[in-house]
């Protein structure tokens, strides 16, 4: 977070960033279940403990990714 803040960045850009600053669909079907992570999920927390965060496995920043909105999974 310090790195973020010296370089001018803010928390909410950097996660943002990885969708292009646009909301992601996730579309389940009524017989699917919910996932437990995603690409983009993986590829977040890869470059989030590349970056020197801790603790964040794909299934936490999945489940973050949903709270926040950046993806928005509804049931089609």
């Amino acid at each position: 977070m310090v790195k973020l803040h010296v370089a001018g960045r803010t928390f909410d850009d950097y996660i943002w960033q990885f969708v292009d600053y646009q909301p992601q669909r996730l579309v389940i079907q009524k017989d699917e279940n919910l996932p437990a992570q995603t690409r983009l999920s993986v590829q977040v927390s890869k470059q989030m403990k590349k970056d020197g965060f801790k603790f964040v496995g794909p299934v936490t920043i999945y489940s973050y990714l949903l709270a926040v909105g950046v993806v928005n999974a509804r049931l089609d």
